[in-house]
């Protein structure tokens, strides 16, 4: 499998990728750095925050090595890493049972993960609609690897607080 398009209910604004070992007790806690970056990341999950709380488009794409991205396409990029200990990876949103979660079996250890956002100005006026897409790209690499923006969004990002 090298490409998969999904659609995900971004309940909370919120698309959780973790481990099959972590799902069940991950209960991250958002600092306002992963407000503004739209990633929260630790060794538990990664989750990418969404513009939309709807349904929205979430490509993921398996490569063999980093890929080369054009930056002007996206609005916004972070990198960052996880260890997969079982190979499962499940893709859900955040209230989404574990049962009818995305899952992609993939072999066990470090990955990196670049997450290219885009359309994310192109919401409607009440916020239900809107072309904005995440794009996950996965390839072997170092788990630890800590949240990097490649480049920022300048637009509005919903803060906690």
């Amino acid at each position: 499998m090298n490409l998969l398009q999904l659609t995900v209910f971004a309940d909370y604004f919120q698309i959780y990728l973790n481990d099959y070992s972590a799902i069940e007790s991950y209960m991250p806690e958002w600092s306002n750095e992963d407000y503004q970056t739209m990633l929260h990341a630790d060794t538990n999950g990664i989750v990418i925050s969404t513009v939309r709380n709807m349904d929205v488009e979430v490509n993921i794409k398996i490569e063999e090595s980093g890929p080369q991205i054009d930056f002007s396409k996206w609005d916004h990029v972070v990198e960052s890493g996880l260890e997969l200990s079982t190979g499962e990876l499940v893709i859900r949103g955040a209230t989404e049972l574990t049962e009818s979660a995305f899952r992609i079996r993939l072999n066990p250890g470090g990955y990196r993960f670049l997450f290219c956002y885009s359309g994310l100005g192109t919401l409607s006026e009440d916020g239900l609609e809107g072309d904005d897409k995440y794009s996950v790209f996965i390839w072997r690499g170092d788990a630890h690897l800590k949240k990097t923006v490649l480049k920022q969004w300048p637009g509005t990002i919903i803060t906690g607080g």
